[in-house]
Formats: C-alpha cells, structure tokens, sequence
C-alpha cells in the first residue's frame, strides 16, 4: 500500500499518540536502532513510585546560558493539505495498539471488527501543528551552546549521531477509528478521495451501533505525527548542528536541509 496521506507529506505516523511529545522533545536510537524518548524519571520522596516522566528537550543537554535568542514553539497551525482523515494500510504496521493506554471507548464487538481490517480509517478533530519556530535559530543555538558536562553519556550518544531533536508535530484531542477495508486503493492516496469515503462512511454508519469503531476524546492534546532531525557531530570543530550545509549558504526562510528521523514503514514506536 502507498504511504498515508500524512506520511506522504513528510510525517512519521505514532502507533501510539503521546502527550508531552513536542517539537524541541528529543529522542534517542540505541544500538539496535529502536527509537525512544529521552525522559526524566520523578519520584516521590517516600517510596519508588514514580509520580511523572519528563521529557526532555534540546535545553536538558544544551542548557540556557544568559541572554540571546533561544529556539521556541510556534503557536498552533493548521496542517496544509490534510483534511482531518487518513487511511493506514494494518500490513505496514499499523495495530489497535494506537488506542493502547488511551481513554478509547468502543465495544469488544468493535476492537473484534476492526481486528479483522486491512485499513483503518482514521478521522481527527481539533489537528493543530506545532514546530520549531525557526530552525535557523535552533541551529545557531546548537552550534553555538556547548552540552551540559555532567552528561556524559548522552554526549557520547551526541557523537555518536544517537540523539534527535523534534522539530514539527501534529496533534489532536480526538479521533475515531473505523475498518476501511473496502476502500480500494490504485496509487497515490488522496486527501479528497479519503475525505469522501469517511464522510459516507459516516453518514452510512448506524449513530447508536458502537460496534462500528473505536473512538477517543481527552482534553490535553495528544502527538500523533512527528518530524524530527539527527543532531550532528562536527569533530574536527568540536560542535553540533542539524544542517548537513555549512549555515553560510542558507539563504532565506527558517528551514534547513537536515537528516531526518525515517523508519521503513513510516511508524513509530516509542516508549
């Protein structure tokens, strides 16, 4: 099956959406390539239990120092070209394991249905984009801001181009799931085409069978698509970036030509 529609514009898919996910989060690839966030463990005083994970960002190994412009988050943006529904292919790697650890609600008689499907439809309200606002500013802090010293197994990991820093995602506070399987596909998906099956899917469906899908709402907004770039070591200067160009040659707007995070189904499985 041809990549979805957000994978086609770039996005890597979360088999599990996350809050705190965001764009300046960073993730790491251990040695067997496996993707993960890079989080603080919090615990409460008197016992073991852990009270909350924090992720870390670009600031946890490249610490503010003084003044100075430092990379920021925009404020949310629509999302160009995406009309609030997509269509995954269950053979590329997508599972019901998206609704895993969320407030889903549907029947067993729904999570059986859509066990079976080869697609899933999957409809977001409420998508916003967030995104380094710019990536030139991110770069110039990188190369300019030593790491942190007392991290010393992450600067290893730095070196060692282990370390990603997030720069986009998308994120939304509820979506339903839906079995897709009789939408016929032939080549490139398209945003109008999938958005007139679900409308009719919809429409067709019977508002009180809960058998039909799977749904989620929730109040904080969950990542369910990011973009991310490799932070690159420099070890004749002793620095790091995430341009793979010198940032002499760039010439205008906010982006660079960086290394991005990619997987071989376009999916992500992070912990």
């Amino acid at each position: 099956m041809e990549p979805s529609i957000i994978q086609e514009l770039g996005w890597i898919w979360l088999v599990h959406p996350r809050e705190g996910v965001n764009p300046l989060t960073l993730l790491e690839s251990d040695e067997k390539g496996v993707i993960k966030r890079i989080v603080e463990r919090v615990f409460k005083r008197d016992s073991k239990e852990i009270a909350t994970a924090l992720n870390f960002d670009i600031f946890a190994l490249f610490p503010k120092k003084g003044a100075g412009k430092k990379p920021k988050i925009s404020k949310p943006m629509e999302v160009a070209s995406f009309k609030g529904h997509d269509i995954l292919s269950v053979q590329a790697g997508v599972t019901l394991k998206t609704v895993e650890g969320l407030s889903g609600i549907g029947s067993a008689a729904a999570i059986s249905n859509l066990k079976v499907a080869d697609k899933l439809l999957f409809s977001f309200e409420n998508v916003e984009r967030f995104y380094a606002d710019n990536e030139i500013l991110l770069e110039k802090y990188i190369r300019v801001t030593k790491p942190d010293k007392d991290a010393e197994s992450y600067i290893k990991k730095l070196q060692n181009g282990q370390i990603y820093v997030v720069t986009e995602v998308l994120t939304t506070t509820a979506f339903e799931i839906r079995n897709a399987s009789e939408f016929q596909i032939s080549g490139k998906l398209e945003a109008d085409a999938v958005s007139k099956f679900a409308k009719l899917k919809i429409e067709n469906e019977v508002k009180t069978d809960s058998d039909s899908l799977i749904s989620y709402k929730k109040y904080k907004p969950v990542t369910f698509a990011l973009k991310a770039s490799k932070i690159l070591y420099n070890k004749d200067k002793n620095t790091f970036s995430i341009s793979k160009k010198p940032l002499k040659v760039v010439r205008s707007g906010n982006k660079i030509e960086a290394e991005l995070l990619q997987t071989e189904n376009g999916m992500l499985d992070i912990e």
